[in-house]
């Protein structure tokens, strides 16, 4: 039986190697295997770290249509942000201007999945061109599947577009998730 603890353990045993490439991938700043909390470009780097079963991986859809009507399917994201009842809690994912989903910048996320499961046990290791992880600016795109899959999104989407950082402060975000498992026995 696997407790929360444990897991936590296990991320933290890959705590230092994941912080390596997430800040390196993502040019924040890494001095001696960890990240540097105190004031580096102007100001500090918040680690947050997602971890979880097949939710965590994140399997909401960003906009399917129904087969029969051709109209977006309610409950995906766009759906959501055309909706009067909820468009005002969905207007800040939208980039007006571009007209396509908007990324943040100051929000930085690395997420073990990229492409599809193939690797050992369903893992994604090795990996697609030897790449076994996602990582970017947050937004859409970073659900099951990773970015090799641009379609689905899971709560770091919702987690980091209402995070509320200090001006000048820059947020990482490490999610890590394995669906198909079961708490119990794996």
């Amino acid at each position: 039986r696997v407790s929360a603890s444990l897991c936590l353990w296990l991320v933290c045993l890959n705590l230092s190697s994941l912080l390596q490439v997430a800040c390196a991938h993502n040019r924040i700043q890494v001095r001696h295997h960890a990240i540097h909390t105190g004031k580096a470009n102007n100001g500090t780097v918040h680690v947050f770290v997602l971890a979880g079963q097949s939710n965590m991986e994140g399997h909401g859809d960003i906009a399917t249509k129904d087969p029969k009507t051709h109209t977006l399917s309610n409950g995906t994201l766009l759906y959501q942000l055309h909706d009067p009842r909820t468009r005002h809690e969905f207007q800040k994912l939208w980039d007006t201007k571009a007209d396509t989903w908007r990324s943040l910048q100051d929000v930085k996320i690395w997420f073990n999945e990229f492409g599809s499961e193939h690797g050992v046990n369903g893992s994604t290791i090795p990996g697609v061109n030897r790449q076994d992880y996602s990582a970017g600016d947050l937004s859409i795109g970073y659900g099951a599947g990773g970015t090799n899959r641009r379609d689905l999104i899971g709560p770091e989407l919702g987690f980091g577009f209402n995070l509320k950082i200090p001006k000048g402060d820059k947020a990482l975000i490490i999610k890590t998730a394995w669906g198909g498992t079961s708490l119990e026995t794996n």
